[in-house]
């Protein structure tokens, strides 16, 4: 954690800590807003882990030091007021972002197509997959994660059906539903047949989770049951159209399985 001057920010990627009210008047060009009482709650909306980021405006410096414990960031805060010249008035930037391996496969999707992202978490996932033009659904089993994904999706200007759901329910997806599927972060083996039948023909599975290695590199997750074999996955689906797929540390801290698969 450093603070450095306006003059010192360059192109580094900021967020402004003002209220909504007060970064809408008027703020950096290409910041982002939080407001900073709400930074606790508003996490899923930071960077992902190891980038760069520079806090600007109230509690700069105090917020630097919340959010360097424990050390996620390489953060920077900024104590300049901003000159009147450098404003610039309207929303901001966004500084999360969705999976990777979604990011490269989603317009694969049939345009306009019906998507469901299990296991959502805060919905990043979800929210851009929406603002991609597809029809959205999404579930968790916590209520929070399904509260904060319907906050982000109405802060990112579109609508999700985001519900609370237990997956290890019997059957809990309809058959024939979907263009595609979207699982991150989440194994429960017992699904994978519901996985492929809920989908159209043609419709695409993407999944991305981790791999037993991870747990002999990195403190988490830990548990067996969370963690795939090597060439799990791609077996687990073996009677789909394999598209794509990868193993390995793709991310630094993220040993995973990595799968683009069409149903047949």
């Amino acid at each position: 954690m450093k603070r450095i001057s306006l003059k010192e920010l360059g192109g580094m990627p900021c967020l402004d800590l003002s209220c909504e009210t007060e970064f809408a008047a008027g703020h950096l060009e290409g910041a982002a807003n939080i407001p900073a009482d709400e930074i606790a709650s508003r996490l899923h909306e930071l960077p992902p882990r190891g980038r760069t980021l520079c806090l600007m405006g109230p509690r700069a410096r105090e917020l630097a030091e919340y959010l360097s414990q424990p050390p996620r960031w390489n953060l920077f805060f900024c104590e300049d007021p901003l000159p009147e010249d450098r404003k610039v008035p309207g929303p901001g930037s966004r500084l999360w972002e969705s999976a990777a391996w979604l990011r490269k496969h989603s317009s694969k999707i049939r345009a306009g197509g019906r998507v469901i992202d299990l296991a959502m978490g805060s919905g990043r996932n979800a929210v851009y997959l929406a603002l991609e033009g597809f029809e959205v659904e999404g579930e968790d089993i916590l209520d929070d994660a399904v509260e904060a994904a319907r906050e982000l999706a109405e802060r990112n200007g579109v609508k999700i059906r985001a519900r609370q759901g237990d997956l290890t329910r019997p059957d809990p997806l309809p058959e024939n539903r979907y263009d595609a599927v979207t699982v991150f972060n989440y194994l429960d083996r017992s699904l994978f047949p519901n996985l492929q039948s809920s989908l159209l023909g043609g419709g695409l599975l993407i999944y991305e989770t981790f791999l037993e290695e991870q747990a002999l590199r990195y403190e988490r997750p830990k548990n067996p049951d969370f963690l795939l074999k090597a060439g799990e996955l791609k077996n687990a689906f073996s009677s789909m159209d394999i598209l794509a797929y990868e193993e390995g540390e793709e991310e630094e801290g993220r040993v995973t399985a990595r799968l683009l698969a069409r149903k047949v």
